[in-house]
């Protein structure tokens, strides 16, 4: 790997991924993303007919649709009917 002029080392580019591969790392139909791209949610590279995506589009895309893990998350307290009247 070649070090840019900043001094970071620069990484080889990822294969751009079709319509079929973007679908598939996203989890999601190809349908869902042909919406995407004409919504304009996600970026493309066109290349004649050829719709194809960046990976690391792909990663942001993903990354913004990650919810954290909720491992605590306190439960809701309810309270029965017969509490309630016992309380008044």
């Amino acid at each position: 790997m070649a070090n840019s002029s900043f001094g970071e080392a620069r990484r080889e580019p990822r294969p751009l991924v079709n319509v079929d591969g973007a679908a598939e790392y996203l989890g999601v139909s190809i349908w869902k993303v042909r919406k995407m791209v004409y919504q304009g949610e996600i970026a493309i590279l066109k290349i004649g007919t050829r719709v194809l995506f960046d990976p690391d589009e792909l990663d942001r895309i993903r990354a913004e649709c990650t919810r954290p893990r909720l491992k605590d998350r306190p439960t809701p307290h309810t309270q029965t009917n017969e509490s309630r009247q016992a309380q008044l």
